[in-house]
């Protein structure tokens, strides 16, 4: 039986993707689900001095998420905030692939060297608008045609050179950022569902 592990954010939107995930199949045999705990209000200020990010976008961000709906708590096996803390986690299971969803953390050379393909989801056009704020970056640029996209993980962030999928979908400058975000994440969660029911399906059923 091949075994998956998904490397989720711990946030709204990842609680959603999880709700959205269990109508999929009860208990999915394979399926190990991972919190990444690694982004803290210590990390978003640093991305602030480094001019990652701008406050505006962080209060778009913060605003957004506080009146978003919630779903329940993600039923996990494990939590890690560090590369070593997923190194070992590797270490221990014989993945076959890795999807990422939300997760702040920056896969390194000691974790991708495993041979594991790690697949991450990017809810914007990963070619165009990598990186962090995608879907401000997007909009301020009046690029309202996006898709969500799925890409092999490598040394170098939001790397296009491999798209597996994507999901198309269209923002709206009249909307307000709430609403563009709920938008590109619905695509984003659509886009991960079709893709590990595609796994699923091609899956030997446990016994």
């Amino acid at each position: 039986m091949r075994k998956y592990l998904i490397i989720l954010g711990n946030d709204k939107i990842s609680r959603h993707f999880f709700y959205e995930f269990q109508k999929i199949e009860k208990n999915a045999c394979g399926i190990t689900i991972c919190i990444d705990a690694s982004t803290n209000i210590k990390r978003i200020f640093r991305l602030i001095l480094k001019k990652r990010l701008s406050i505006s976008i962080v209060l778009k961000m913060v605003w957004a998420e506080f009146i978003r709906k919630d779903f329940r708590r993600i039923d996990h096996q494990y939590k890690i905030k560090t590369n070593n803390e997923l190194y070992e986690l590797l270490k221990k299971n014989k993945f076959d692939k890795i999807y990422l969803f939300r997760a702040g953390l920056i896969i390194n050379k000691m974790n991708l060297s495993i041979g594991i393909p790690f697949i991450n989801v990017h809810c914007a056009d990963v070619s165009n608008f990598g990186g962090l704020a995608a879907i401000s970056k997007a909009l301020k640029a009046k690029a309202y045609t996006q898709k969500a996209c799925l890409h092999v993980v490598t040394t170098t962030i939001d790397d296009d050179s491999n798209i597996v999928d994507y999901q198309p979908y269209t923002l709206n400058p009249d909307n307000s950022y709430h609403r563009n975000e709920e938008i590109a994440y619905n695509a984003g969660i659509t886009l991960l569902l079709r893709n590990i029911e595609n796994d699923l399906s091609v899956s030997p059923k446990k016994n």
